[in-house]
């Protein structure tokens, strides 16, 4: 009875260990916020599109933050709006330019009228990476209107100087 005894203890005291590690790892403190610029403008992004008013403020530094927050009082309002932002795409035009310590990133937002060009100004504040900027920079028609089949779109390669290939008819 006694190695029973024994191994009922270990087994008990493994058993408090483990759940005493999933505790600690649960409560421990996570890092918030935004370790990379490129994982802030995607949490922007994507608020946007799932209308998400808590994590679209998270993303932001104050003043811009509070005014959210003041021109938006009503959460249901502000997570239309939000949907109403979502872009189809975004793509980051170029790496971004250091102005210390504040960073500047061009974006271009695909959305179903046209490509907006979007100036953000990132600032790494507190460990982490917020937006304490955004400047609308120009729009632009896309080549091929959002939505467009590109089967039925014309061959852009070819000049319109060259005429066009033959069609193959079958012999009788």
């Amino acid at each position: 009875m006694n190695i029973y005894k024994g191994r009922l203890r270990m087994v008990a005291v493994l058993a408090l260990t483990v759940a005493v590690l999933a505790l600690v790892v649960r409560w421990s403190p996570r890092q918030k916020g935004f370790a990379r610029l490129t994982d802030c403008l995607s949490a922007y992004y994507e608020a946007c599109g799932a209308g998400d008013a808590t994590m679209y403020e998270s993303c932001f530094a104050d003043p811009l933050r509070s005014g959210t927050r003041r021109d938006s009082s009503d959460r249901e309002h502000l997570a239309s709006r939000l949907r109403q932002r979502a872009v189809k795409n975004w793509v980051v035009v170029a790496e971004p330019v250091a102005d210390r310590p504040v960073r500047t990133v061009l974006v271009d937002e695909v959305r179903e009228e046209g490509i907006e060009r979007v100036r953000f100004r990132l600032e790494f504040l507190n460990s982490t990476w917020l937006i304490v900027g955004v400047d609308p920079v120009h729009r632009r028609q896309p080549p091929v209107a959002y939505g467009t089949d590109v089967r039925k779109v014309p061959d852009a390669s070819r000049t319109q100087d060259e005429p066009p290939e033959p069609e193959e008819t079958p012999e009788p």
